[in-house]
Protein backbone atom coordinates (compact mmCIF):
# COMPACT_ATOMS: atom_id res chain seq x y z
CA UNK A 1 0.00 0.00 0.00
CA UNK A 2 0.93 3.67 -0.37
CA UNK A 3 0.66 6.36 2.30
CA UNK A 4 -0.02 9.84 0.88
CA UNK A 5 1.32 13.21 2.05
CA UNK A 6 0.56 15.61 -0.77
CA UNK A 7 1.46 16.90 -4.22
CA UNK A 8 4.44 19.24 -4.67
CA UNK A 9 4.37 21.55 -7.68
CA UNK A 10 6.54 20.38 -10.57
CA UNK A 11 8.73 23.47 -10.30
CA UNK A 12 9.49 22.92 -6.62
CA UNK A 13 13.05 22.42 -5.42
CA UNK A 14 14.14 18.79 -5.30
CA UNK A 15 15.24 17.65 -1.86
CA UNK A 16 15.23 14.82 0.62
CA UNK A 17 12.18 14.81 2.89
CA UNK A 18 12.45 14.10 6.62
CA UNK A 19 11.29 10.65 7.78
CA UNK A 20 7.54 10.26 7.50
CA UNK A 21 4.75 8.30 9.12
CA UNK A 22 5.78 4.98 7.59
CA UNK A 23 9.50 5.62 7.11
CA UNK A 24 11.35 7.14 4.13
CA UNK A 25 9.39 9.50 1.91
CA UNK A 26 9.53 9.01 -1.85
CA UNK A 27 8.61 11.28 -4.75
CA UNK A 28 6.76 10.01 -7.81
CA UNK A 29 6.89 12.34 -10.81
CA UNK A 30 3.44 12.78 -12.34
CA UNK A 31 2.20 15.22 -15.00
CA UNK A 32 0.42 17.17 -12.24
CA UNK A 33 3.46 17.42 -9.92
CA UNK A 34 5.55 15.29 -7.58
CA UNK A 35 3.55 12.96 -5.37
CA UNK A 36 4.98 12.65 -1.85
CA UNK A 37 4.31 9.18 -0.53
CA UNK A 38 5.68 6.32 1.52
CA UNK A 39 5.47 2.55 1.36
CA UNK A 40 3.11 0.98 3.88
CA UNK A 41 2.56 -2.61 4.93
CA UNK A 42 -1.18 -2.24 5.48
CA UNK A 43 -1.12 -2.26 9.29
CA UNK A 44 -3.38 0.12 11.17
CA UNK A 45 -2.20 3.72 11.45
CA UNK A 46 -3.49 5.38 14.60
CA UNK A 47 -3.60 9.19 14.95
CA UNK A 48 -0.83 9.32 17.52
CA UNK A 49 0.86 12.65 18.12
CA UNK A 50 4.27 11.35 17.01
CA UNK A 51 2.87 10.16 13.68
CA UNK A 52 0.81 13.29 13.09
CA UNK A 53 3.89 15.42 13.69
CA UNK A 54 5.86 13.29 11.23
CA UNK A 55 3.13 13.86 8.62
CA UNK A 56 3.23 17.62 9.27
CA UNK A 57 7.03 17.79 9.07
CA UNK A 58 7.04 16.18 5.62
CA UNK A 59 4.54 18.76 4.36
CA UNK A 60 6.29 21.70 6.02
CA UNK A 61 9.55 20.65 4.37
CA UNK A 62 7.76 20.38 1.02
CA UNK A 63 6.12 23.79 1.45
CA UNK A 64 9.57 25.33 1.93
CA UNK A 65 10.52 23.95 -1.50
CA UNK A 66 7.45 25.00 -3.47
CA UNK A 67 3.67 25.04 -3.64
CA UNK A 68 2.20 21.93 -2.07
CA UNK A 69 -1.33 20.55 -1.93
CA UNK A 70 -1.42 18.77 1.44
CA UNK A 71 -3.44 15.65 2.15
CA UNK A 72 -4.89 14.87 5.54
CA UNK A 73 -3.25 12.44 7.91
CA UNK A 74 -3.90 8.76 7.23
CA UNK A 75 -4.71 8.67 3.50
CA UNK A 76 -3.90 5.33 1.83
CA UNK A 77 -4.15 3.89 -1.68
CA UNK A 78 -3.43 0.43 -3.00
CA UNK A 79 -0.56 1.43 -5.28
CA UNK A 80 0.93 4.28 -7.30
CA UNK A 81 -1.12 3.38 -10.34
CA UNK A 82 -4.35 3.83 -8.41
CA UNK A 83 -3.42 7.25 -7.05
CA UNK A 84 -2.05 8.36 -10.43
CA UNK A 85 -5.47 7.62 -11.94
CA UNK A 86 -7.23 9.56 -9.16
CA UNK A 87 -4.94 12.54 -9.67
CA UNK A 88 -5.18 12.42 -13.46
CA UNK A 89 -8.97 12.57 -13.22
CA UNK A 90 -8.63 15.95 -11.46
CA UNK A 91 -5.71 17.32 -13.42
CA UNK A 92 -7.37 20.63 -14.32
CA UNK A 93 -8.54 21.21 -10.78
CA UNK A 94 -5.09 20.44 -9.37
CA UNK A 95 -3.51 22.95 -11.76
CA UNK A 96 -6.03 25.59 -10.66
CA UNK A 97 -5.34 24.87 -6.99
CA UNK A 98 -1.59 25.08 -7.54
CA UNK A 99 -1.99 28.47 -9.21
CA UNK A 100 -4.35 29.78 -6.51
CA UNK A 101 -2.07 28.75 -3.64
CA UNK A 102 1.25 29.62 -5.27
CA UNK A 103 3.32 31.85 -3.00
CA UNK A 104 0.97 31.59 -0.03
CA UNK A 105 1.24 30.21 3.49
CA UNK A 106 -1.28 29.45 6.21
CA UNK A 107 -1.23 30.65 9.79
CA UNK A 108 -3.46 29.65 12.65
CA UNK A 109 -4.38 32.76 14.66
CA UNK A 110 -5.82 32.91 18.17
CA UNK A 111 -6.49 36.21 19.97
CA UNK A 112 -7.56 35.98 23.62
CA UNK A 113 -7.99 38.46 26.46
CA UNK A 114 -7.83 38.03 30.22
CA UNK A 115 -11.30 37.65 31.70
CA UNK A 116 -11.30 40.30 34.44
CA UNK A 117 -10.35 43.28 32.23
CA UNK A 118 -12.80 42.06 29.56
CA UNK A 119 -15.67 41.91 32.07
CA UNK A 120 -14.72 45.30 33.49
CA UNK A 121 -14.78 46.83 30.00
CA UNK A 122 -18.16 45.22 29.33
CA UNK A 123 -19.71 46.63 32.52
CA UNK A 124 -18.21 50.05 31.85
CA UNK A 125 -20.04 50.14 28.51
CA UNK A 126 -23.26 48.54 29.84
CA UNK A 127 -24.57 50.74 32.69
CA UNK A 128 -27.72 48.64 33.08
CA UNK A 129 -25.70 45.50 33.75
CA UNK A 130 -23.39 47.42 36.07
CA UNK A 131 -26.34 48.70 38.09
CA UNK A 132 -27.81 45.20 38.27
CA UNK A 133 -24.52 43.78 39.51
CA UNK A 134 -24.27 46.44 42.20
CA UNK A 135 -27.86 45.80 43.27
CA UNK A 136 -27.16 42.08 43.61
CA UNK A 137 -24.15 42.87 45.78
CA UNK A 138 -26.19 45.11 48.10
CA UNK A 139 -28.89 42.57 48.82
CA UNK A 140 -28.98 38.87 49.49
CA UNK A 141 -29.71 37.65 45.97
CA UNK A 142 -31.46 34.35 45.42
CA UNK A 143 -29.71 31.79 43.18
CA UNK A 144 -32.22 32.33 40.37
CA UNK A 145 -31.38 36.05 40.22
CA UNK A 146 -27.66 35.32 40.12
CA UNK A 147 -28.14 32.74 37.37
CA UNK A 148 -30.28 35.13 35.34
CA UNK A 149 -27.68 37.88 35.68
CA UNK A 150 -24.95 35.44 34.67
CA UNK A 151 -26.85 34.56 31.49
CA UNK A 152 -27.23 38.22 30.55
CA UNK A 153 -23.53 38.81 31.14
CA UNK A 154 -22.67 35.80 28.94
CA UNK A 155 -24.99 36.99 26.16
CA UNK A 156 -23.61 40.53 26.28
CA UNK A 157 -20.03 39.28 26.30
CA UNK A 158 -20.73 37.07 23.29
CA UNK A 159 -22.24 40.00 21.36
CA UNK A 160 -19.26 42.14 22.28
CA UNK A 161 -16.86 39.38 21.22
CA UNK A 162 -18.59 39.09 17.84
CA UNK A 163 -18.38 42.85 17.25
CA UNK A 164 -14.70 42.90 18.20
CA UNK A 165 -14.02 39.98 15.87
CA UNK A 166 -15.56 41.89 12.95
CA UNK A 167 -13.43 44.95 13.69
CA UNK A 168 -10.27 42.87 13.98
CA UNK A 169 -10.92 41.03 10.72
CA UNK A 170 -11.77 44.28 8.93
CA UNK A 171 -8.40 45.68 10.01
CA UNK A 172 -6.33 42.78 8.67
CA UNK A 173 -8.50 41.69 5.72
CA UNK A 174 -6.80 43.92 3.11
CA UNK A 175 -3.51 42.09 3.71
CA UNK A 176 -4.77 38.50 3.71
CA UNK A 177 -5.85 36.32 0.81
CA UNK A 178 -8.53 34.31 2.61
CA UNK A 179 -9.60 33.20 6.07
CA UNK A 180 -11.62 30.46 7.76
CA UNK A 181 -13.22 31.14 11.14
CA UNK A 182 -13.09 28.51 13.87
CA UNK A 183 -15.27 28.20 16.96
CA UNK A 184 -13.84 30.20 19.88
CA UNK A 185 -12.37 28.12 22.68
CA UNK A 186 -13.53 30.56 25.38
CA UNK A 187 -15.88 33.54 25.63
CA UNK A 188 -12.89 35.90 25.83
CA UNK A 189 -11.26 34.58 22.64
CA UNK A 190 -11.98 37.27 20.09
CA UNK A 191 -10.52 35.46 17.09
CA UNK A 192 -9.91 31.83 16.24
CA UNK A 193 -9.12 31.56 12.55
CA UNK A 194 -6.87 30.15 9.90
CA UNK A 195 -5.60 32.82 7.52
CA UNK A 196 -3.99 32.52 4.10
CA UNK A 197 -1.49 35.19 3.14
CA UNK A 198 1.36 35.83 0.77
CA UNK A 199 4.60 34.32 2.00
CA UNK A 200 6.31 37.71 1.89
CA UNK A 201 3.78 38.99 4.45
CA UNK A 202 4.88 36.49 7.10
CA UNK A 203 7.04 39.06 8.91
CA UNK A 204 4.08 41.43 9.03
CA UNK A 205 1.38 39.18 10.44
CA UNK A 206 2.26 39.05 14.15
CA UNK A 207 2.52 42.81 14.60
CA UNK A 208 -0.54 43.53 12.46
CA UNK A 209 -2.77 41.12 14.38
CA UNK A 210 -1.53 42.48 17.72
CA UNK A 211 -2.20 46.08 16.67
CA UNK A 212 -5.67 45.20 15.38
CA UNK A 213 -6.48 43.27 18.57
CA UNK A 214 -5.50 46.25 20.73
CA UNK A 215 -7.93 48.44 18.79
CA UNK A 216 -10.85 45.99 18.52
CA UNK A 217 -12.67 47.42 21.55
CA UNK A 218 -13.22 44.21 23.46
CA UNK A 219 -11.09 44.92 26.52
CA UNK A 220 -8.73 47.46 28.01
CA UNK A 221 -6.34 44.61 28.79
CA UNK A 222 -3.46 43.48 26.61
CA UNK A 223 -4.41 40.80 24.03
CA UNK A 224 -2.65 37.45 23.91
CA UNK A 225 -1.87 36.57 20.28
CA UNK A 226 -0.86 33.04 19.33
CA UNK A 227 0.29 32.22 15.80
CA UNK A 228 0.91 28.76 14.38
CA UNK A 229 2.81 28.79 11.11
CA UNK A 230 3.86 29.24 8.47
CA UNK A 231 2.42 25.93 7.36
CA UNK A 232 0.93 24.35 4.23
CA UNK A 233 -2.54 25.54 3.26
CA UNK A 234 -4.47 22.73 4.95
CA UNK A 235 -7.59 24.84 5.46
CA UNK A 236 -7.65 26.23 1.93
CA UNK A 237 -6.95 23.16 -0.20
CA UNK A 238 -10.15 22.14 -1.93
CA UNK A 239 -8.78 19.02 -3.57
CA UNK A 240 -10.23 15.69 -2.47
CA UNK A 241 -9.22 12.26 -3.68
CA UNK A 242 -11.29 9.14 -3.18
CA UNK A 243 -8.47 7.52 -1.24
CA UNK A 244 -8.96 5.28 1.77
CA UNK A 245 -8.65 6.84 5.24
CA UNK A 246 -6.62 4.83 7.71
CA UNK A 247 -8.68 3.51 10.61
Amino acid sequence: MIYLYGILAAGGVTGESPPGVTGPVEEAVLPEGRLLHGRHDGTEILPRRRLMLAHARVLEDAAARGTVLPMRFGMLVEDLGAVADLISAQSARIAAEMERLSGTVEYGVRVTFDRDPALAALLADEPTLLAERDALKRRRAVPQDCASFGRRIAEALDRRRGQAQKRLLAAIRPAIVDHVLRAPETDVQVLAADILLRAESSDWVAGAVLDAARECGFSTGEPHVRLVGPQPAYSFTRLTLAARKAA
